[in-house]
């Protein structure tokens, strides 16, 4: 049975202050396309609980028996069906299935399994010099539980770095003035800006192979075959980020940057796909791309990455052997009074 989000949850989204339980609403919001929409109508400034109130009382007190009744005849029918389907595939004969498993077609994103030449000949950095996903996580949920005190609002003009150092970038590297803080949700404990809320029903335009499956005791047919034939599909947004993420927290980085360059394809202005693409050039030891990345971020219009743009930016211009630029956005982070002060700090200390 599909577990929908019911009204409980829902209001406890919108009155609680625990960011865990708003977490696994979310979460759950995700599973399907019903508790996608549920979450989005729910979301609706034009629903208040007042117009709920009303129509449960129009309708709830006289009217629910027959929808209960039908409920059950539905049940009722749906499980006679399984059981004669379930019934009569336990005939079929064994060389049969076998025959329908060969002739089973199945899609896999492309980017899965065949790699953009650039990043296939990317070599990952030590694991000691990578920025672990795990860490990125927990600077995450650190961050957003600190109470620590007040931040110091930066004149962007103080971001002013030399353009040199991005060859690919027209303009000086600085905070766009006019920014706001987008909602945010999280997926695989990543921190995400929820494009949901900013875009109608997005999606990824993304090419996929079609495969051949067959079991391994079927004749002499491998078990996974490409015929080489190709489809075009968008896929939900929310779907393909989180696949995308999960790369990333699982440490297979290139595979996640091929999916991100994608998304960028579709959304030119996507900070997640920024952000997440800039961890990944770092970890394949490709600073001036991550560099690049980090100021995509902080060109958003959406602060949610400013702080961390800034930091692994730093970190990006010193692993590029721009020390002096590293060293300025170090005492930025330092003035700024914020999450990575205390780690800008001790970075500086060291050079």
């Amino acid at each position: 049975m599909k577990n929908n989000l019911t009204r409980k949850e829902l209001l406890k989204y919108l009155s609680s202050n625990n960011e865990t339980e708003k977490r696994l609403i979310e979460k759950k919001s995700l599973e399907d396309a019903f508790n996608e929409d549920a979450f989005e109508g729910w979301n609706n400034p034009l629903l208040s609980k007042s117009n709920l109130r009303a129509l449960d009382k129009k309708y709830l007190p006289n009217k629910i028996w027959p929808y209960i009744l039908g409920a059950v005849i539905l049940i009722g029918v749906s499980t006679g069906l399984l059981w004669t389907q379930f019934s009569s595939e336990k005939n079929i004969p064994t060389e049969k299935l076998s025959l329908l498993e060969v002739n089973k077609v199945e899609y896999i994103d492309q980017t899965d399994v065949i790699l953009p030449d650039a990043i296939t000949e990317m070599t990952e950095l030590p694991s000691a010099k990578q920025i672990k996903p795990r860490n990125v996580a927990k600077d995450f949920t650190s961050n957003q539980h600190s109470e620590e005190n007040p931040k110091v609002e930066i004149d962007p003009k103080e971001l002013n770095l030399p353009v040199n150092i991005l060859p690919e970038v027209k303009k000086p590297v600085q905070i766009v003035q006019e920014q706001t803080l987008g909602k945010e949700v999280y997926l695989k404990e990543m921190k995400l800006l929820d494009y949901r809320s900013y875009r109608s029903r997005p999606t990824i335009k993304t090419e996929q192979i079609i495969l051949t499956g067959t079991p391994a005791n079927v004749g002499e047919v491998k078990n996974e075959q490409s015929d080489g034939e190709t489809r075009t599909i968008d896929v939900p947004y929310i779907e393909y980020l989180e696949k995308s993420v999960s790369y990333f927290a699982k440490g297979q980085y290139k595979k996640s940057l091929a999916r991100f360059q994608v998304i960028l394809n579709t959304y030119p202005d996507d900070i997640n796909a920024h952000f997440y693409s800039g961890l990944c050039y770092y970890n394949l030891n490709d600073f001036s791309n991550a560099i690049a990345s980090f100021n995509s971020c902080l060109q958003s219009k959406y602060s949610n990455f400013n702080e961390e743009a800034q930091w692994y930016m730093a970190k990006s211009l010193l692993a590029s052997g721009n020390k002096k630029e590293g060293i300025e956005l170090l005492e930025i982070i330092v003035k700024q009074n914020g999450f990575y002060t205390g780690e800008a700090k001790q970075l500086k200390s060291k050079i």
